[in-house]
């Protein structure tokens, strides 16, 4: 088995909003809040040939959850925002303060609501790699700043990248 690890980081008011915009879209969309770091790990690496071997989390406990029928086929899986998961549904608050602390390691002093994800996974024999999908969204016009995290290499968005 070989081990990969994942940080998934969310800050700013990263809410995942477009599922509120297109939710006559997606049909019996639902959020289930938890900060159950295993919950929302399997929940993300959930196909065939994949192991969750630990996950934490960091964060307020309403800013994150589960989702099942989400936008754009992308299905069922967790959700990670500055706010509420529940901000994600249909008339749900896109613009709430949850509180919690930023992220001095990931975005630097001065920063809110910081929502971390941890996962460390395995791919078992006869699979070569693991694919996750994203819906990135933010209802701060003008800055987002987000970071991905896979075997020591950063990704981040930010806004001054195109």
């Amino acid at each position: 088995m070989r081990h990969q690890s994942f940080e998934v980081f969310s800050k700013g008011s990263i809410l995942l909003a477009a599922f509120a915009a297109f939710a006559p879209l997606c049909g019996s969309f639902s959020v289930t809040t938890t900060s159950d770091a295993n919950v929302l790990a399997n929940a993300i690496f959930n196909g065939p040939g994949i192991t969750v071997l630990q996950a934490t989390f960091s964060g307020a406990a309403v800013s994150s959850g589960t989702f099942t029928d989400g936008l754009g086929g992308i299905g069922n899986g967790a959700i990670l925002t500055s706010g509420t998961a529940g901000g994600a549904l249909p008339g749900g608050n896109q613009y709430s303060d949850n509180g919690a602390a930023g992220s001095d390691t990931y975005c630097g002093a001065n920063t809110f609501n910081a929502a971390i994800l941890t996962v460390g996974i395995a791919i078992d024999p006869g699979y070569n790699g693991v694919q996750v999908e994203f819906i990135l969204a933010s209802v701060e016009e003008g800055y987002v700043n987000l970071q991905v995290s896979m075997d020591w290499c950063n990704y981040r968005l930010t806004d001054t990248l195109q």
